[in-house]
């Protein structure tokens, strides 16, 4: 098994370089994610995960995937078989949050799309005292 060598330059100036070792943790979990199988640089990818973006495990894609293929619609806002099989994951996914958070019921679990500062703003409004929101 290789490790993952993280490499931290303090500053431009400072000769040192910190090393931070984390042998194996990183091995555990890059076969989940296929975007961490490449090289860049010569170099295994590593990516440090920020607010901007997250990768996604191979589970999560093929997820994705198989619901655009098979049952996207909208969610809460129709009759029709796909808009029952949506709203039906939906509603399995805030359950299951609200499980992991242990909340006290599943409708305390608000999934947002959040629009930098606007929407930020907005979902401090709009969820209230108890609410939680899962930013996605």
């Amino acid at each position: 098994m290789v490790s993952i060598r993280a490499q931290l330059q303090l500053t431009r100036n400072c000769p040192k370089i910190k090393t931070v070792n984390f042998p194996g943790l990183a091995d555990q979990y890059r076969a989940d994610f296929p975007i961490l199988s490449q090289e860049v640089n010569g170099h295994p990818l590593v990516y440090l995960d920020n607010a901007a973006s997250t990768q996604r495990p191979t589970a999560v894609i093929e997820e994705l995937a198989r619901y655009y293929r098979e049952d996207h619609a909208n969610v809460h806002r129709g009759l029709h078989t796909l808009s029952n099989r949506a709203t039906a994951l939906y509603e399995k996914a805030r359950a299951a949050v609200a499980h992991y958070l242990n909340a006290k019921k599943a409708e305390s679990i608000v999934f947002l799309r959040v629009v930098p500062l606007k929407g930020s703003t907005w979902s401090l409004k709009v969820g209230g005292v108890g609410t939680c929101a899962a930013v996605i």
